[in-house]
């Protein structure tokens, strides 16, 4: 039970910063939104089995989730909004971005959204259920954390 609520945890809605747009549309914004958050929901209904791990593992078949903040969002990315996965780089000798990158990414969207598929939010307040937040550490390690990721 303690694994189950601390995975609810980790995927509810937080402290939000960074909105997922799929396109140059408040209207489509709200659906990739609402596909994250569906994904999201579906990981937390199907859970058997989850661990923190900074190797991504997921069969979905028997319910086992092992996986850190950045793999919990690419794995949500890839099944709900794979045009805004693939706009995140990924670092030589890596096979999905970590926290990081997708900190990068977002520092340099636009507030208006109107370039790229991913939308800066300059306030808190306009978080809405389904946006990403990152943070990064000031001296970034080679191997493990590279700062933190929350999605919701």
């Amino acid at each position: 039970m303690k694994k189950i609520i601390s995975v609810i945890v980790a995927l509810s809605i937080t402290a939000l910063l960074f909105v997922c747009l799929e396109v140059q549309s408040v209207a489509f914004h709200k659906a990739a939104s609402e596909r994250i958050l569906a994904q999201a929901g579906k990981v937390i209904a199907n859970l058997k089995i989850t661990r923190y791990s900074h190797r991504t593992k997921v069969d979905e078949k028997i319910g086992l989730y092992a996986l850190d903040c950045s793999g919990l969002a690419f794995f949500l990315l890839q099944k709900a909004a794979p045009n805004a996965l693939a706009s995140i780089p990924i670092e030589k000798g890596r096979i999905r971005p970590r926290a990081v990158m997708f900190y990068s990414a977002f520092s340099t969207a636009s507030e208006k959204g109107n370039c790229g598929v991913w939308q800066r939010i300059p306030r808190l307040l306009d978080a809405m259920p389904g946006d990403f937040i990152a943070w990064r550490k000031l001296a970034v390690p080679k191997k493990g954390n590279s700062g933190h990721f929350k999605d919701g």
